[in-house]
């Protein structure tokens, strides 16, 4: 039985240190291809209103670096059901929206790229690439008032 399992063992290596395949496919290549922000500015945000910025510019290419994790900063508690209570036993931070423009790339440097409780919504835009970057709306406070 051991026999059996050496060469998958010895394969093992190969699989784990293997590169993720970046090469376009499908829709992204399609006439000419989705270029993201390519020839514009390649910025590095370090707050939440600098990436909204740079992501929700209706036109202007950016190649935008994500390197850390972002997420309000608001900090809030809520409870059982996910409504904001001031005694509830969950801490979080409120959740925000970037609005993305088009002509963007949004590209995770490393492992540490990350929307905590941060949403994007793509509506009517085109040329846009997102890469290599976690996303979690786990905890997002409801607001009873707002339907939120």
């Amino acid at each position: 039985m051991f026999q059996r399992l050496i060469p998958l063992l010895l394969l093992l290596p190969s699989i784990v240190l293997s590169a993720p395949d970046f090469s376009m496919m499908g829709f992204a290549t399609v006439d000419g291809g989705t270029t993201g922000g390519a020839g514009g500015a390649v910025v590095t945000p370090t707050t939440l209103a600098e990436l909204k910025r740079y992501a929700e510019d209706k036109t202007t290419p950016y190649v935008i670096r994500i390197t850390k994790e972002f997420n309000t900063g608001v900090a809030v508690k809520i409870d059982g059901t996910g409504a904001i209570n001031s005694s509830g036993s969950t801490s979080t931070t409120y959740g925000d929206i970037i609005r993305l423009g088009s002509n963007k790339t949004l590209v995770g440097i490393g492992s540490t790229g990350f929307f905590n409780r941060i949403g994007i919504i793509i509506q009517s835009q085109s040329n846009i690439i997102i890469r290599n970057i976690r996303f979690t709306m786990k905890d997002v406070p409801i607001s009873r008032t707002d339907g939120g």
